[in-house]
């Protein structure tokens, strides 16, 4: 139920600009880094969102909508049928995602006036290192450091899925370990990174407002969009229990999320849980952590009968 992602620094110029930001995340073979990183135990995503949280799961079909009848019939609002039909409306398919494309990422540059080099002539791809823009007055190149935790072995992933991409569209983009990420994160010490890769794991009780507060203590993302911010209040005012209003507004946050792209989500791990079948009350996905899901599992030695094959045909043959 987490994610990873790659987070800005928006005290650098340019990646206060939404095109560069979403031009560094066209460069993103996100789908080649995760492949080549995680093999099998990963799944590229183009949202802030993790695999393993209910609302995904519900949306994407995983899980059966929760359609609480008594509950729709003391409210009076709908019936049961316009909720089912409300729920199936529900679709992640209109986030706007960004699919690695270096052409696409150096249209919207060009758009946006990244046409100069560090002299302030025309930018040329065959002799220029960075596209540069006058911003304030000043040349302002589109010159990039990334760090990661030196304890995650990713640089080389990232140096060939995003650095050397980046490179394509003018974007100059170095890629360092470091091990104080989290402070600098956090701003416990000074920011040496334009963007980080991090990780976080989402809780049940989905709530990064206070990430995303463009005025807020803990917005380390650096998000300036108050649309944003508004639509994750609107998402935690949410009546409890009313789960079809919540996921509403939570399909309309990742749709603002797409638009703006405050962070660029990378890639959400895949787990598998293995266990014997002796091992009963254990709802792993129900829980948050081993440690609380096998507190109330017991172990029962009792097996169900195992069906003969003889019996096994007769019901074959008589479902024939």
């Amino acid at each position: 139920s987490g994610l990873s992602f790659l987070a800005f620094n928006m005290e650098h110029a340019a990646l206060a600009e939404e095109s560069v930001r979403k031009a560094i995340a066209l460069c993103l073979d996100r789908e080649g880094l995760t492949e080549a990183y995680l093999g099998n135990f990963g799944l590229a995503v183009s949202g802030f969102y993790g695999l393993g949280q209910w609302m995904f799961q519900i949306v994407n079909g995983t899980i059966a909508y929760p359609v609480d009848e008594k509950r729709i019939r003391e409210k009076g609002e709908m019936t049961v049928e316009e909720e089912l039909a409300a729920w199936e409306a529900l679709t992640l398919d209109e986030i706007e995602g960004y699919n690695y494309n270096v052409e696409e990422a150096i249209r919207l540059l060009e758009a946006d006036g990244w046409t100069l080099n560090r002299e302030g002539e025309a930018y040329d791809a065959a002799k220029d290192d960075a596209r540069c823009k006058e911003i304030n007055g000043e040349i302002v190149a589109l010159e990039l450091k990334l760090v990661y935790p030196e304890t995650t072995p990713i640089g080389e992933a990232l140096e060939t899925y995003l650095a050397n991409h980046a490179k394509e569209a003018g974007i100059r983009m170095t890629v360092e370990a470091a091990d104080n990420v989290l402070p600098m994160y956090y701003g416990d010490v000074e920011r040496d990174y334009d963007l980080v890769f991090l990780a976080t794991n989402f809780v049940i009780m989905f709530d990064p407002s206070a990430l995303m507060d463009p005025n807020g203590a803990s917005n380390f993302s650096g998000n300036t969009d108050q649309e944003l911010y508004d639509l994750l209040q609107e998402m935690r005012g949410t009546e409890s229990g009313d789960l079809l209003s919540y996921c509403q507004k939570w399909v309309q946050f990742l749709e603002r999320f797409g638009e703006v792209e405050p962070m660029i989500p990378v890639y959400t791990n895949v787990y598998t849980d293995f266990y014997p079948i002796t091992l009963k009350e254990y709802s792993i996905a129900e829980n948050m952590t081993w440690s609380t899901a096998i507190i109330p599992a017991v172990f029962d030695e009792t097996l169900p009968e195992e069906e003969s094959e003889e019996e096994g045909m007769d019901e074959l043959t008589e479902f024939d």
